[in-house]
């Protein structure tokens, strides 16, 4: 009896077809698109949830990231301890003893601290969506969040800053709120919630953000403002289109990086007002190393603002504070660069942070000059 006969173009449609059935189940490949310069390496650490956050531990060896729910994971001794929740934000506290998550339940989010072994330390419900969480040096927590509510005469669209010390309830301080007029409104929240943007300083006393403004007779647009936490006093930058990037401070505490919907990356002094195109990428995300040698944006890797790696272009990062690591995300892909020429910066003492932190809130409350608060920087930090 004779074989029956499969044409050889049948043959290559289901070898394709078992092909992409294969490569359909592996979730996690390297993303790089170019070759890694001597010395980098890429590692793959596994699958991720799209669009989910992901965090460094202060040692540099273990991270926070969520697969299904929220995990821990040692990279050096691949130790891992998963926790029962899906969050939208999360942060390690300074000395990497706690880890705080902010997750979504109708119109609020709980927020909750776990240690090391994922155990519920604290729990508190907050208003509104959260999309980033930080943690002060003074132990104290932090967390931005968005409410909306939709009328017949616009949407109210309010941002609140939430502050915990995980002693008595979060206090509050409204940051802004705005009304849409109807003909402005997007269909859906997510948009509204995707262009916030929100940072706090290295040294934990001011934060920048965005806000929405809707005048009448012009089109829609954000500004960035930098607020001191301990003055209340702002300052803000030059306006920007409603497709932002993101928003974060430079490791000297005194110029912010952020994309001005225009397609560039700038660097902002709120204190001088220069503001200057740093390079020309949209920066919808962005990641700077601790010394701010590394700059990672829209999937590129620069060093010294030269360009020695691409990803996938809405790829995100992390640079881990030790400096010589990327944690990088691309779609469901996690993974880790290892060999950057970074290094972590050291950690200012209690007596020269309190010096800082007065300055810099007389500065900001018009106490002193700009030019003052430098020189009396320079003779606290190099006596």
């Amino acid at each position: 009896m004779s074989r029956p006969h499969i044409p050889l173009p049948c043959v290559a449609f289901f070898i394709t077809i078992l092909i992409s059935i294969l490569l359909g189940g592996c979730a996690a490949t390297l993303p790089v698109h170019t070759p890694l310069p001597q010395g980098l390496s890429l590692a793959m650490v596994g699958s991720i949830d799209p669009e989910a956050p992901f965090a460094w531990h202060p040692d540099g060896d273990i991270i926070a990231f969520v697969r299904g729910t929220l995990r821990i994971e040692n990279l050096a001794t691949e130790e891992s301890t998963k926790i029962d929740v899906v969050p939208t934000a999360i942060a390690w506290s300074p000395d990497g003893s706690l880890l705080a998550a902010a997750a979504i339940q109708g119109k609020n989010s709980t927020v909750r601290i776990f240690d090391m072994r994922g155990a519920v330390i604290k729990e508190s419900i907050i208003p509104g969506h959260i999309s980033s969480v930080a943690w002060r040096f003074d132990g104290d927590l932090i967390a931005a969040s968005l409410t909306l509510e939709r009328f017949k005469f616009g949407t109210h669209l309010q941002s609140k800053l939430y502050r915990w010390n995980m002693k008595t309830a979060p206090g509050v301080t409204t940051l802004s709120e705005v009304t849409i007029m109807p003909g402005r409104v997007k269909a859906h929240d997510k948009i509204y919630f995707d262009s916030f943007s929100f940072a706090l300083s290295p040294l934990g006393d001011e934060i920048a953000f965005t806000k929405q403004v809707d005048p009448p007779n012009f089109p829609s647009y954000l500004k960035i403002i930098v607020r001191n936490l301990e003055s209340g006093a702002e300052n803000e930058a030059p306006g920007v289109k409603l497709d932002p990037g993101g928003v974060i401070f430079s490791s000297d505490n005194e110029h912010l990086l952020y994309g001005d919907g225009a397609g560039t990356i700038r660097r902002f002094a709120p204190w001088t007002g220069d503001d200057v195109a740093l390079i020309a990428t949209p920066g919808r995300t962005i990641a700077l190393s601790p010394t701010d040698r590394y700059l990672f944006a829209d999937g590129r890797l620069f060093l010294d603002k030269q360009e020695v790696a691409a990803f996938p272009v809405g790829c995100e990062a992390a640079f881990a504070p030790t400096g010589s690591k990327l944690l990088v995300r691309c779609g469901e892909s996690l993974s880790v660069l290892n060999g950057l020429m970074e290094t972590s910066v050291p950690a200012v003492s209690q007596e020269i942070r309190k010096q800082l932190l007065s300055l810099r809130k007389w500065r900001s409350e018009g106490l002193i000059s700009n030019q003052e608060y430098q020189s009396a920087q320079k003779r606290i930090l190099n006596p």
